[in-house]
């Protein structure tokens, strides 16, 4: 097998409206540009893994690169950051789980998405004809004082990391990290277009040539009581912070070997949609949250467990928005990949999955889960999570128990 790598920018022409919060946000500065990262894989057939900085993307981008690279559709795996502070255009808001949800994902940009699907073809025909052999090592640890549990420093979160390196013939380098955060160091008043603190890693890895952040299973995990601010020197703190765990990883005497294998597998899962409340059910709620959140002000709370009464009245928001757009919804198909590599499986699932849901299956599949991957349909909570009504379930289109259906599933798929 041969390989080779390369990384775009996607950044789209200023002013651009951001993608991520219901604040609507144009942006008219660049802290650091979007960029997407490829890699292309031949041996009988050709993979391509692609990275973006975006906050998800959906069929659109995906059927574009198929048709423009000639790559088949179940060979190639669309793996976003989640950023909320990237731009808005790479999602359908017409349609299925995110309907009407615009406010929040803005419209779809058919030309920004033809000019991602542009570049990435371009830069496959460009790696076809130098690819090259190489080596590879798999490397696995801990990422400590990232992001915990968004609501209960109790409870129990992902720290993960997974680090692939890829040693070309020629000496070239490029790293694939996994790892689960939202990428949400900069909030709702950030009118600045960056890549959040994934952005903030690569620069400190000057000797490869891209370094890739895929992200894992976090729809329960943030830097909510991790992070000191929301400003850009946060950003950096926390770039510093994965880049100095990372290196201390990589430092270890794991030697790089020749025998890569990489097989990609599809399965498309079905998933019961809930069942939404009635908009005078949702308006009951919405007001009970805000009441909650405004005592909360009213009492003094500290700033955490303010953001905590807060972002439950925020999902109280979403499940309005639901309530009112419930009548779209009738089924929510899943595609899930599975990507096999010589020493782990790599399972990756078109939403936001709750890390507590992945850690029942991961170890007996010895596997990793990626978040954010061909496709985006919101959340998919616990089940515990659906009783105690967080912002995430609050904001889920799935019914609750999905999750744990969907683990079932995919134990019995990777089990055979």
């Amino acid at each position: 097998m041969k390989c080779g790598f390369d990384r775009l920018d996607i950044t789209p022409i200023l002013p651009v409206r951001l993608s991520g919060f219901g604040k609507v946000r144009w942006a008219n500065e660049i802290h650091d540009p979007i960029m997407t990262r490829l890699f292309l894989f031949k041996g009988e057939e050709e993979n391509l893994l692609i990275q973006l900085d975006l906050v998800a993307v959906d069929d659109l981008l995906y059927t574009m690169i198929e048709k423009k690279t000639g790559i088949k559709k179940d060979r190639i795996v669309l793996m976003a950051t989640h950023t909320h502070s990237g731009p808005v255009g790479t999602l359908d808001t017409t349609k299925g789980a995110l309907n009407g949800l615009d406010s929040i994902f803005g419209e779809v940009n058919t030309n920004y998405c033809e000019c991602i699907a542009d570049q990435v073809s371009d830069s496959v025909n460009h790696l076809r004809e130098c690819l090259q052999p190489f080596t590879y090592r798999i490397l696995k640890g801990k990422v400590e004082g990232l992001g915990t549990d968004r609501h209960d420093l109790s409870l129990p979160y992902d720290e993960d990391m997974l680090l692939i390196e890829f040693k070309l013939a020629d000496g070239k380098r490029a790293l694939l990290t996994r790892m689960s955060c939202h990428p949400t160091v900069m909030n709702q008043e950030n009118c600045c277009v960056t890549a959040d603190f994934p952005g903030a890693i690569e620069p400190l890895f000057p000797e490869y040539q891209q370094v890739a952040y895929v992200n894992g299973s976090c729809g329960n995990m943030s830097t909510r009581f991790t992070r000191k601010g929301n400003g850009f020197e946060e950003v950096e703190r926390f770039g510093k912070l994965v880049a100095k765990q990372m290196k201390e990883l990589l430092n270890k005497p794991i030697p790089f070997k020749e025998d890569f294998s990489l097989c990609i597998k599809r399965k498309e899962i079905e998933l019961p949609p809930r069942k939404f409340d009635t908009i005078e059910e949702a308006t009951r709620k919405l007001e009970e949250t805000k009441a909650k959140y405004e005592e909360g002000k009213k009492m003094n709370l500290d700033e955490q467990a303010l953001r905590v009464l807060k972002s439950v009245y925020e999902g109280a928001q979403n499940n309005m928005f639901a309530a009112m757009r419930a009548s779209s919804l009738s089924k929510l198909m899943l595609s899930i990949s599975w990507i096999k590599l010589p020493e782990i499986n790599l399972i990756t699932v078109p939403c936001e999955l709750f890390s507590t849901l992945s850690d029942l299956i991961k170890e007996e599949l010895n596997s990793e889960f990626i978040g954010y991957t061909n496709g985006y349909f919101l959340y998919l909570p616990d089940e515990e999570s659906f009783r105690k009504q967080v912002y995430e379930s609050f904001s889920s289109p799935f019914a609750a128990g999905s999750g744990e259906l969907l683990m079932n599933e995919i134990k019995k798929w990777v089990k055979g």
